[in-house]
C-alpha cells in the first residue's frame, strides 16, 4: 500500500472517526469526566465551556449518541488502526490482534460492573464495543477494494 494511501485510509478510518468520538464528549458529556481534567490542565477550559454554552448538544443527541457511540468510534478507530499500520491480511493471527480493541472494552466495562475501576457498567457500552470492532475488521478485511486517491 503506498504512503499517500495508507495516510489517507488512516485519516479517513481512525482520526476522523476519533474526532466525532471526542467532539461528542467535549459538547455533551458531563463535565465531572476524567477528560475534562486533562482540558483544564491544557488551558482549554475557557474555549470548552464557550463551545458548549453555543451548542446544547443534549437537544439534538440522544441518549445513545452521547453515551455509547464513542465507544463504537474508539473501537473501529483503534481496529482500523491496527490493521491499517499492520497492512493486516485477515488471518488467524492478525484476526486475534485485531479483536484487542473489542476485547479491551469489553474488559474495560466489566472491570466497571465489578468496581475494579470507575465508571458505569452498561451493555450498550459492550454492544458498541463490538460493532465498531466488527466493522473495522470489516473495513480492513476490504481495504484493498477502497479506492482513495
Amino acid at each position: 500500500m503506498t504512503n499517500v494511501k495508507t495516510s489517507i485510509q488512516l485519516v479517513i478510518f481512525v482520526v476522523f472517526p476519533m474526532l466525532i468520538g471526542g467532539t461528542i464528549y467535549v459538547i455533551a458529556r458531563p463535565t465531572s469526566i476524567i477528560l475534562f481534567s486533562w482540558l483544564n490542565d491544557l488551558g482549554l477550559e475557557s474555549f470548552i465551556i464557550s463551545i458548549r454554552s453555543v451548542i446544547n448538544a443534549n437537544d439534538f443527541l440522544n441518549n445513545w449518541t452521547i453515551y455509547n457511540s464513542p465507544a463504537l468510534f474508539w473501537s473501529f478507530s483503534f481496529t482500523c488502526f491496527l490493521g491499517i499500520i499492520w497492512n493486516c491480511n485477515i488471518d488467524l493471527e492478525s484476526f486475534s490482534i485485531l479483536l484487542i480493541p473489542m476485547c479491551s472494552g469489553i474488559v474495560a466495562e466489566i472491570l466497571q460492573k465489578t468496581s475494579v475501576i470507575n465508571g458505569t457498567f452498561d451493555i450498550v457500552d459492550i454492544r458498541s464495543y463490538i460493532i465498531g470492532g466488527l466493522l473495522g475488521i470489516f473495513i480492513i478485511n476490504h481495504r484493498t477494494k477502497i479506492r482513495v486517491t
